[in-house]
C-alpha cells in the first residue's frame, strides 16, 4: 500500500524554491553566474551598474575562499563573517569567488 502523499507547508516550499547563493540586499545592477571547474564552485559576480556596491553573500560553501580579480590579476583569500562572504564592487567590477578544497 502506498503511502499517502505529505502535504507541503508554504515555508517549506519557498525555502526550496530560494536559490542555494543569495546577495543580500538583491541589485539588479549586480550579474551573479555559478558555476563549476575541476571538481571546484565558482561564482562570478560584475557590477554592471555606475555606482559602488556593498553587501553580503551566502553560498552555502564550507570551507575557505579566494577571490580573484581579473583586471588587477589579484588573488586574496576571503574573510567568512558569520557563514557570509563581504562584497564590495567598484562600478563595473568583476570578482570571481573559487571555493578551495
Amino acid at each position: 500500500m502506498d503511502a499517502p502523499p505529505q502535504r507541503l507547508l508554504a515555508t517549506t516550499l519557498v525555502n526550496a524554491l530560494q536559490p542555494v547563493v543569495q546577495l543580500r540586499p538583491p541589485c539588479e545592477q549586480i550579474a551573479l553566474g555559478r558555476f563549476e571547474r575541476d571538481g571546484r564552485s565558482i561564482l562570478l559576480l560584475v557590477n554592471v551598474g555606475r555606482a559602488d556596491y556593498q553587501g553580503t553573500l551566502q553560498t552555502g560553501w564550507k570551507g575557505s575562499c579566494l577571490i580573484l580579480e581579473p583586471a588587477s590579476s589579484s588573488i586574496r583569500a576571503a574573510r567568512w563573517c558569520n557563514g557570509t562572504l563581504p562584497v564590495s564592487l567598484r562600478a563595473r567590477q568583476t570578482l570571481l569567488f573559487v571555493a578551495t578544497p
